[in-house]
Parts: structure tokens; sequence; C-alpha cells
């Protein structure tokens, strides 16, 4: 199918298909005014004397209608595969993908189609697949890439990888065992015994193996089971007596051979200024509330809960590990303790138990006062008339004369 029926065939619509604009160059004939000039024969008066005529040719132009062809642009939109898809037939749309110069991955290469000469395909290189060479072949999936041990995929290629102890053949895939013991006798102070992919130190029946796998040291009290002790074991020069010792932070129990951790907070509270924690054989200083912790992890220091919003509605005074809120002249605290309410004066409540006149005074108390012509009797409260003080004082001086 050549190129023209599939343009024929394809839509805009369909998958891959894009709109292209083709300009056109047509000829088209146009009608046209054309002219040409000819002489024909006249008598001109007055050539040869004043009544006399002569023959002369003159020109004259002749106008006709013909067509002239022109050439014009025409444009029209035709529905073609997008860049890097191609159509095939019974297919809506361009649903292959065709090679162009950003479509192969990986090094990938364009190559003629073995299906269609026409149409191009992806070469990928070795370690990569997919129709854009976009996908890295796992080689180790396979028979583990050959590898005798391990086998570690990378990008577009793999390699092999021994176990510790073994070293990589010339072959790149089998792996050798190192002879650690043909180097500086493997470190041991006696006899090197190789094993595959290791090696381990023997001492004679009389020696034992030291702790570091490596030395041989005589047998004693400590050599074996390291003599019982949780941590250290010391013996004398003979190794017939030893004792047990403790790491720093442990101190020894009563059976001489275990370790327990010494609470560091029953010496001097850890130097702790308030609580102290034992943290697994470490201190841990903790403050009371209203402390927070110093840098020196070991000091408390107050904390100023009036530099930081504290509720206090007029005034806040730091303490020590807390604080308390204050009221203006004027006013007292409420049971909150946060707020601030208005002190109501002692002769706004009952009349400050003044019989007459009640006066508040600039200190919070109050006093009583009595209305003219009474006076003030001794509890500051009540109020008696004159004349009734006048002749209960006048009686008592009578009961006296009698």
């Amino acid at each position: 199918m050549n190129k023209q029926m599939i343009l024929k065939l394809l839509k805009v619509v369909w998958r891959n298909v894009c709109p292209h604009e083709e300009v056109e160059i047509v000829t088209l004939k146009e009608p046209c005014v054309q002219a040409y000039t000819k002489y024909v024969r006249s008598r001109k008066p007055g050539c040869n004397g004043k009544f006399q005529s002569c023959a002369v040719r003159q020109p004259k132009t002749i106008y006709f209608h013909t067509y002239k062809k022109v050439n014009r642009t025409r444009r029209h939109t035709i529905a073609e595969c997008c860049p890097g898809w191609v159509h095939r037939p019974g297919e809506a749309g361009c649903q292959r993908a065709n090679c162009s110069s950003d479509l192969c991955h990986n090094g990938g290469t364009c190559v003629p189609s073995e299906h269609n000469d026409n149409e191009q395909v992806c070469e990928c290189p070795t370690g990569f697949t997919g129709a854009k060479c976009q996908y890295d072949i796992n080689e180790c999936m396979a028979n583990n890439g050959g590898c005798e041990h391990e086998c570690v995929n990378t990008i577009g290629t793999f390699y092999c990888r021994c176990w510790p102890g073994f070293e990589l053949s010339t072959d790149g895939n089998t792996c050798t065992d190192i002879d650690e013991c043909a180097t500086a006798n493997g470190g041991c102070s006696e006899r090197c015994v190789n094993t595959a992919g290791g090696f381990r130190c023997d001492c004679p029946s009389d020696l034992y193996l030291h702790s570091d796998g490596r030395t041989c040291g005589k047998v004693t009290s400590c050599s074996v089971d390291n003599g019982g002790c949780d941590h250290d074991c010391e013996d004398d020069s003979n190794g017939e007596y030893y004792r047990c010792r403790c790491r720093p932070g442990f101190k020894l129990s009563e059976n001489k051979r275990s370790c327990q951790a010494i609470d560091p907070c029953l010496d001097n509270n850890g130097k702790c200024q308030h609580h102290c924690t034992n943290n697994n054989g470490r201190v841990q200083c903790q403050c009371y509330p209203g402390f927070h912790l110093s840098y020196d992890r070991r000091s408390c220091v107050d904390i100023d809960e009036c530099s930081k919003d504290n509720g206090c509605e007029h005034y806040c005074e730091n303490i020590k590990g807390t604080y308390r809120c204050k009221c203006r002249e004027g006013y007292q605290l409420g049971r909150d303790g946060r707020t601030c309410e208005e002190m109501l004066g002692g002769c706004q409540v009952g009349n400050g138990g003044c019989q007459h006149d009640c006066y508040d005074q600039p200190d919070g108390g109050h006093i009583c006062k009595c209305r003219q012509g009474y006076v003030l009797a001794d509890d500051q409260k009540l109020c008696h008339g004159e004349l009734a003080s006048f002749d209960l004082f006048m009686k008592s001086l009578t009961l006296k004369d009698v």
C-alpha cells in the first residue's frame, strides 16, 4: 500500500496520528485583457496643399479578451503518523514504533525490520533488551551467571564475587581457596591449619589458645573458663592462685566471682543537685518541677515562669520552683489564683456594720460615724443620742450618792 493510500485512511483522532499541513503549487488560467498595435491606411488632409489629402499609415491599438496561466499556493491539512511511529495495514492509527535517533537507549542502533524493509527497529547491545533497549538483562538469573559463588548484576553486565577466604580465578567465574597460613603463619604463634575459606590456630596439649585466637599460653587457673570470673581473672606468676576483678562501675559480689553494678547515686547523690536516677550504672540527674537541668547535667536552674505566658492578669512574681500572681492596689486575687477582682470597700458590705454612716479608709479599713445629736458607742458601730447619754450619766452619779 503506497503512502497516498495510507494517508487517505488515517484520521487525526486515531492513536499516534498527527495533523500535517502541506503546501501545493497549482497552475490556474485566469481571464485577462491584452492588446496589440497594427498600422492602418487613412487619408490625411492638408498633406500637399490646402485642399489636397494624402494616404498615410497610422498605428491603432486593438484590445481583446484571453486567459493567462498563474501559479498559486494551496494549503491543506492531511493526517499522517506522528514522528517515531508507522502505520501497519489493518490497524487504526499508527501503533508501531519506528526507529529514530532518540528512540533507542543504552547504545542501541536502528536496523531494518525482518518483516518489513520500510520499518526500522532497535538492535540492542549485549546486556540490554526491550523494544527501545530500555531494560537491563539480569544475567545472574540464568544459572547464577556461571559464577561459582556470588553473581553481582550491574547495568548492562555482571561480575562474579567470591566468599571471604576465597579469591577469583583468572576465568572470572570460579573461586580458589586462599591459604592464609602461607602468609606469616596466619598470625598464629604455634600451628596454623588452613580450612576451606578460612583457617584456625592450634596449640600443643600443654598450652591453651588465648581469647585472641592467635597466641598460645600456659594453662593456668584463669585459662579455664576465665576462672569462673564474670569480668577479669588475675593469677599469680605460677598460675596456681587467682582472683576475680570487676570493671569500673561494678563491684565484686560475695561469691568473689560475679560482678554487680554499683549504684552511682549512692555516692553523694551522683553529684546531682536534686534527684539522681541509676541508668544502667550511669548517673542521670533530674530536677524538681519548676526547674530545668543545667549544661553541666548535674545542677538545676529555676525556671522563670514570669518570662513567658503565665496567665497572670496583673503581675507575676517568680519564686523558687514556681511563681504566684499579684494584683494592683484596689484589687484582690480571684479563686483561680490568676485573675484579679476589684476589692469591695468595707462600707459596701452591710454598711460596714455601722448604725449610721460608714467611711472607707485609704488603707482598706473603714470607720463609723454618727449623725448630729448622737455619739458613737464603745463598739465603734452603734450610735446613742446625746440626751440619753447625759441621763445615764446623771443616774450613775445619783446611785453613787445613795
